[in-house]
């Protein structure tokens, strides 16, 4: 059975997780291209066959309300963390969500509190909701399945 362990932290802390990140993706796509033999495959391929092979749960869907935000998100490698902790950093404007060497950034289209964020796992289905913070109006907003922003 999966267990969430959900963090708060503030956005201060944001930085050195996507620092982390980026450096895992780093030396697995120099990897992949040592494994290439240095020749012939653009950088940028083996950046993002890196980032795939890193990323936990690919965003794939947001939808807010007036009170909350939902996410919904396919973990790639959800028999490694069937019968393990997800851990989910909460910061107010981002949830990093981590499981053994995976990990996933998810940008949030308006701010949360962190202390109300509930979690799910369903076969290979990640479903966060998390309590807007109070004053803010929705937006119209949709996310590709790369995390992209698309407003009506």
């Amino acid at each position: 059975m999966t267990t969430f362990r959900i963090v708060p932290e503030s956005d201060d802390c944001f930085g050195s997780h996507n620092q982390r990140f980026e450096a895992a993706v780093r030396q697995r796509a120099f990897e992949i291209y040592c494994h290439h033999d240095q020749q012939g495959c653009p950088a940028a391929i083996d950046w993002q066959a890196a980032k795939r092979e890193l990323e936990l749960a690919p965003l794939a869907g947001v939808d807010e309300t007036d009170q909350e935000v939902r996410i919904s998100a396919c973990v790639v490698d959800e028999d490694h963390c069937r019968d393990s902790v997800i851990t989910l950093r909460v910061m107010p404007h981002h949830i990093i969500a981590e499981c053994g060497k995976r990990l996933s950034i998810l940008d949030l289209p308006c701010a949360i509190r962190t202390d109300a964020v509930r979690a799910r796992l369903d076969g290979d289905q990640l479903s966060l909701v998390a309590a807007r913070t109070p004053g803010q109006t929705p937006q119209s907003i949709k996310r590709s399945a790369q995390g992209t922003a698309l407003r009506e």
